[in-house]
Order: C-alpha cells, then structure tokens, then sequence
C-alpha cells in the first residue's frame, strides 16, 4: 500500500495572541480563544474555491475588539503563486481577493495597526502593505535583495524579520 503524503495545517495567532486560527486541509478554519480554549468562530472554503490550495495565513480584529456581532475578524489565506484571499471569519464573507500581489510566491503574511494592514512578504524579497479592509496597496518596499524563505512579525508592530539562505 501506498503511503499517503499529509497535508499540514497551518496556524495563525492574531497578533495580540489571544486568537488561534487553525486552517485544516480540508479547508476549514476554526478561530479559538487562547484564554479560555472555546471555539471563536469558524468558516469553510466554498466549494468554487475548493481546488486552490493555501501556504499562508494571517489573522487579526480589525479596529478595536467589540461585540462578537458588530467586529470584524478579517483572515487572509495566501497562496504558493501569490494570490490574497481575505475573509471576515465572523459574517463568512470574502471581503476582497487579490491575484497580482507576488506572482513569484509569499513567504509570510502579517497584520499590522490594529488589523488596518496586512504586510505580504513576497519570497523575491518585495514587501507590500495593503489595505486590510480594501485590499488596495498602500506601499510596497524591497525588504531583500536576496531570495526570502520566510518571515514572521513581532506583535501588533511593523517588525520583519527575514529569513534567507
């Protein structure tokens, strides 16, 4: 018998880290409280979007915390070829997708001031800063001249760190 290759999941703590979202391979997103370990909120790839596979995942409140009714909780899934989908977890809505952020591949997605920006961190070494409500490009920075294999932040702050090789 063959053996089957997994599939991982991928992880994401808003950047307070009081929110865990965890995308399994079969493309559901489950958001949890890490104070209390209760499930937050969830949402299921749509089954237009089924074939597209996701690399990366960012995830944060946008503005302050309210009401679990009136907040928005955007995550944006990356893919390897570069395409941003973002998503309110709490309405399950797509509140914009992007398929000309870095058609070289994603290293690293991270939001920024209260989830108002979300950093992609493209692996040719180009940073872009994006709207996170719009999806609009506000900037965009060569952050190494090398090639980038991956990047995190540091909390709520506009810290990269870059890894190459």
């Amino acid at each position: 018998m063959a053996r089957e290759k997994l599939k991982s999941l991928i992880t994401s703590f808003t950047p307070e880290g009081d929110y865990l979202a965890i995308l399994s391979p079969n493309g559901v997103v489950k958001v949890w409280n890490t104070s209390d370990g209760s499930l937050f909120a969830d949402w299921k790839q749509s089954d237009g979007d089924s074939d597209v596979s996701f690399s990366y995942m960012a995830c944060s409140f946008v503005g302050k915390k309210r009401r679990k009714e009136s907040a928005t909780f955007l995550l944006a899934l990356g893919t390897n070829a570069g395409e941003i989908l973002s998503i309110n977890v709490l309405t399950g809505e797509r509140t914009w997708k992007s398929t000309e952020c870095h058609p070289g591949g994603i290293a690293g997605l991270f939001f920024a001031n209260r989830g108002r920006s979300l950093y992609i961190v493209g692996s040719n070494g180009m940073t872009s800063e994006m709207n996170s409500e719009t999806g609009e490009r506000v900037r965009e920075f060569k952050a190494s001249k090398t090639v980038i294999s991956s990047a995190c932040s540091c909390g709520n702050y506009v810290i990269l760190v870059l890894v190459h090789h």
